[in-house]
């Protein structure tokens, strides 16, 4: 990539956060109000529950930030400046990327200082204690922060891999995602999707951790993923994870690219 082309870049992505925030920083404040909610959850449920942290951020993170686009009709915008729209798609993706994983990157610090003072603990008692009872119920295979690592991974996963396939779904028609941005007009095909999500991620984590005796079932590539998972507190499903999500995101910006500049504007 030139200089040319990179300040093209980040003049796209400065445009971008202007058209998102807004006049009344409806931004900042959805932003809040997520993270409350998932805050809440790790913090007074338990350091598992940031599986959805970012399952959640995957389905609702495209909409969220274009939302204003759509609200005052400005997608026609960037066809009246002087970029491609490659450069367009391009923007979009680093975007959508970067600010994903540096919520994501946050939250994790945020869940690993949940598990570290466990207030969950300090209220509802030790038999409140999930991440307990999965230590015991997985034979000891795991250590603490292992655990709450394949919880967050798995999470991570395949919510990265949802909001590139939303963005993708974004460049191909504008109005197919426009009934997220409100709760109220959330469709029963949002609510399946997100569901099956995570119970996808929920049992792909309960049967590496053995609690669902399924991996002898399964093919050889899950019984690699139990093998990583139980060593070195499960960075090394995380590199494993990674690879797959990339080329899953780099597949649908090849995807997106293509069906963009095809399209009729």
């Amino acid at each position: 990539m030139t200089g040319m082309n990179r300040r093209r870049i980040l003049n796209i992505i400065r445009m971008d956060l202007m058209t998102m925030n807004g006049g009344k920083n409806v931004l900042k404040t959805t932003a809040v109000i997520m993270f409350v909610i998932c805050a809440f959850m790790v913090f007074f449920l338990s350091p598992l529950a940031s599986i959805y942290a970012p399952l959640m951020m995957g389905a609702f993170f495209v909409p969220m930030l274009f939302q204003n686009e759509l609200k005052y009709h400005s997608d026609k915008m960037p066809c009246l400046l002087p970029i491609s729209r490659k450069d367009l798609v391009r923007a979009r993706f680093i975007l959508v990327t970067a600010a994903y994983l540096g919520v994501s990157i946050l939250f994790y610090l945020l869940v690993l200082l949940a598990a570290k003072i466990k207030l969950y603990c300090l209220l509802g008692g030790e038999e409140f204690d999930v991440i307990a009872i999965f230590l015991e119920l997985s034979g000891g295979k795991f250590t603490e922060i292992g655990l709450i690592n394949l919880f967050y991974f798995a999470g991570f996963t395949f919510g990265f891999m949802l909001a590139s396939a939303s963005l993708r779904k974004y460049f191909r028609n504008k109005e197919s995602i426009s009934n997220s941005i409100s709760l109220k007009l959330i469709t029963k095909n949002d609510i399946v999707g997100l569901c099956f999500l995570l119970v996808l991620s929920l049992l792909f984590v309960l049967t590496i951790t053995d609690v669902l005796p399924l991996a002898n079932m399964l093919p050889p590539l899950i019984q690699l993923m139990v093998q990583l998972a139980e060593v070195a507190n499960g960075f090394l499903m995380l590199a494993v994870l990674l690879t797959w999500s990339v080329c899953n995101v780099l597949y649908k910006y090849v995807s997106a690219l293509v069906e963009y500049e095809r399209k009729d504007l």
